[in-house]
């Protein structure tokens, strides 16, 4: 039995994209079809030791409809994963900026109309952009977090894209204000 987290859609193919919870696997659910049947797209390419056992690899999956990329983000997993859903080639992104290089931790993304994924910190010491678009796909930036006092653990619970203003929200966990990037 497969056990999932969270799951994303992409709005140009139909297709729903899952990382295991427990399991070291990516599914693809192809919505479109009569009775929808589970498809293992392949086993995810964990570099390094990843104890067994550990849970929640990736808490997040952004989708980038316009080139067919999707984005697993790290909780545990500590790298960021791109697949090409045309071919299901994977690269795994782990050069981390310094601030964030102990505890590559996060809760929810959102990826901007310029091609950057913001990556909302879970225990990571500050919230990080990633480039996904143009030569430069991968390259990751660090940004100061706010101060939201009391905060000691999961810092954010997620991201979201605001089309009209052209920013990303990010949501405080047990806090009263919300973070605009």
């Amino acid at each position: 039995a497969f056990h999932f987290g969270v799951l994303a859609v992409n709005p140009a193919t139909g297709a729903l994209w899952m990382p295991g919870y427990s399991d070291r696997l990516i599914v693809r659910v192809d919505t479109w079809a009569a009775n929808t049947p589970f498809s293992v797209v392949k086993n995810l390419p964990i570099p390094g030791s990843v104890p067994p056992g550990t849970l929640s690899l990736f808490n997040a999956v952004v989708i980038d409809a316009t080139f067919g990329h999707v984005w697993f983000v790290p909780q545990n997993a500590r790298i960021l994963l791109h697949l090409v859903e045309s071919n299901h080639s994977m690269t795994a992104f782990s050069e981390w900026p310094e601030e964030v290089a102990a505890d590559p931790s996060f809760h929810g993304a959102a990826m901007d109309s310029n091609g950057t994924i913001w990556l909302a910190p879970m225990l990571a010491a500050a919230i990080v952009s990633v480039r996904v678009r143009g030569a430069d796909v991968g390259r990751m930036r660090a940004h100061a977090l706010p101060s939201l006092q009391g905060q000691t653990q999961q810092l954010f619970d997620g991201a979201v894209y605001d089309p009209h203003r052209n920013l990303v929200w990010l949501t405080p966990y047990r806090s009263k204000v919300i973070v605009k990037v």
